[in-house]
């Protein structure tokens, strides 16, 4: 038997609140996860990320709901021509005062809750909508390479869900090309083989997406 304690310090003129309950009680998970140091003292930084983390969520779905998560289109430029021949799309989290949320803030929070998976599917859907709206306008189409994550690989079936997309928006399947992460290769091998594989029988191009990070 292993009885762990989260201690919240107080000093003698401060009232036992249910706010310092809570935080002895957060200090107390680091110490339930720790056999060899049973008591843990509460981490103000520690506790502050934890708030931001739920913040993160919570305003995730009024921004998504709200139409404040968008995507920009980064041009592919042939070298030679100066040509645009792709684009990349990069998700963009517009802040209600119309400044931008970096990815590096909300991007490790949804990948860890799995609402990347929420965030990736809308950006992919917004994409194929924004390729048809073109072709029906007769206006030039390029390639557009969108994101997946690990998280996406391992809770969908990111092939089928790629197939029906371009078939519901009339679009061949080279206007489409998946990035996979360096670390979604070296962390789900088996995985990651069997997507591309599939990708490519179903007519999608994969590419590596942060060569080198891996």
């Amino acid at each position: 038997f292993l009885p762990s304690m989260g201690v919240f310090p107080l000093d003698g003129s401060e009232p036992i609140t249910i706010d310092s309950q809570a935080k002895a009680m957060f200090a107390n998970r680091r110490a339930k996860g720790d056999f060899k140091d049973r008591i843990a003292i509460f981490r103000p930084a520690e506790y502050e990320r934890e708030v931001q983390f739920h913040k993160i969520l919570t305003e995730f779905q009024y921004a998504l709901s709200s139409g404040r998560i968008t995507y920009y289109l980064q041009p592919q430029v042939d070298i030679e021509t100066g040509l645009i021949i792709g684009a990349e799309a990069l998700t963009r989290w517009i802040d209600k005062d119309g400044s931008l949320i970096s990815p590096a803030v909300f991007i490790p929070a949804l990948e860890q809750s799995g609402f990347v998976v929420t965030l990736d599917k809308y950006i992919w859907q917004s994409i194929a909508s924004w390729l048809h709206s073109r072709m029906e306008r007769g206006l030039a189409v390029v390639p557009i390479s969108v994101n997946v994550s690990r998280v996406d690989i391992l809770t969908s079936n990111v092939a089928e869900h790629f197939e029906a997309l371009t078939a519901s928006y009339g679009l061949p399947p080279e206007l489409i090309k998946v990035e996979i992460t360096e670390t979604a290769y070296t962390g789900e091998t088996k995985a990651v083989s069997e997507l591309t594989a599939e990708l490519k029988r179903r007519g999608f191009s994969t590419y590596m997406d942060d060569f080198g990070s891996g």
